[in-house]
C-alpha cells in the first residue's frame, strides 16, 4: 500500500470568537457588505498511533466559486510533494487566480521577515481588472480544475535553507485567497473577497480596487512561469 493511500483527509470547520463576532457585525451590513470567510482547517493523518499531523487553514469567502483540495500535506518532503487542486465552480471562465500560503511563527533568520510560497495562474498583469485578454490567455474553464505545486527549484530552496538555519519542518499551514479576475472587468480581491467590477461607476456598491497585488516578497528565490501557472513563489 502506498503512502498516499494511507491517507486519511479529515474536514473540519473551525469557528473562533472572533469569527463569531464578525458574523454578527456582518448580519447589519447591507447585503452587498456581506463577505464572511468560512475557515476550514485540513487535517491530513497516517494511519498509526505516532503518526505526525500536519495541518493547513484555508481562508476562502464562502461566496466564491473556487473549491480547493490538497494532496500529500503529510508527506515527509511535503513541499515537494503537495499538490493544490482548484476547481472552477462558477459559470464564467477564470483568467487570473492567485493565493498564498505560510507559516505561522516562521520567520527567515537571516531577514526576520515570515515565510511561504505565493501561487498563481494567468498572465500577472491580469492582476489589472481593466487589462485586456489576449489571444495566448488560456482560463480554468467552468467545472475545470487545475493543479498548483511548488516549484523544483523553490522547494530544494526551502529544503537548503531549513537545514542551514535549523529550523524544522511547520506542522501548520494558513492558505488565504488573494485575487479571481474572470476576464471580464470583473471578479474579486483581498482575503475578504470583494467583488470587482470595472464597469461599475468608482465608489458604487459592491466596487473595489481594479488591481490586487501579491504580497510582497521578503526572501526572494527565482521563479518563473510553466504554461499559466506561477508555481509556488518563496517570499
Amino acid at each position: 500500500m502506498t503512502m498516499a493511500s494511507r491517507l486519511v483527509l479529515t474536514v473540519c470547520i473551525v469557528v473562533s470568537a472572533s469569527a463569531l463576532s464578525n458574523a454578527r457585525t456582518d448580519q447589519l451590513k447591507p447585503d452587498h457588505q456581506r463577505h464572511s470567510a468560512r475557515t476550514l482547517l485540513l487535517v491530513v493523518t497516517s494511519q498509526g498511533a505516532a503518526a505526525r499531523e500536519r495541518k493547513i487553514g484555508i481562508g476562502i469567502p464562502k461566496h466564491l466559486p473556487l473549491k480547493f483540495e490538497i494532496r500529500n500535506l503529510n508527506s515527509d518532503r511535503w513541499v515537494f510533494d503537495l499538490e493544490i487542486d482548484v476547481t472552477n465552480t462558477s459559470t464564467k471562465p477564470i483568467y487570473y487566480l492567485d493565493f498564498f500560503i505560510t507559516m505561522p511563527g516562521y520567520k527567515s533568520k537571516i531577514t526576520g521577515n515570515k515565510l511561504g510560497f505565493w501561487f498563481s495562474y494567468g498572465r500577472i498583469e491580469l492582476v489589472d481588472f481593466a487589462e485586456p485578454l489576449l489571444p495566448d490567455d488560456v482560463p480554468i474553464a467552468p467545472g475545470e480544475k487545475h493543479t498548483f505545486k511548488i516549484r523544483e527549484t523553490l522547494a530544494k530552496g526551502w529544503e537548503e535553507q531549513s537545514k542551514r538555519e535549523g529550523r524544522p519542518e511547520p506542522q501548520v499551514l494558513d492558505l488565504q485567497f488573494q485575487s479571481l479576475n474572470f476576464g471580464d472587468g470583473t471578479g474579486f480581491v483581498s482575503t475578504a473577497g470583494q467583488p470587482v467590477n470595472v464597469h461599475r461607476k468608482s465608489g458604487g456598491a459592491g466596487a473595489a480596487n481594479q488591481s490586487a497585488r501579491p504580497p510582497n516578497p521578503t526572501t526572494q528565490l527565482p521563479n518563473s512561469f510553466t504554461g499559466n501557472a506561477l508555481a509556488g513563489k518563496f517570499f
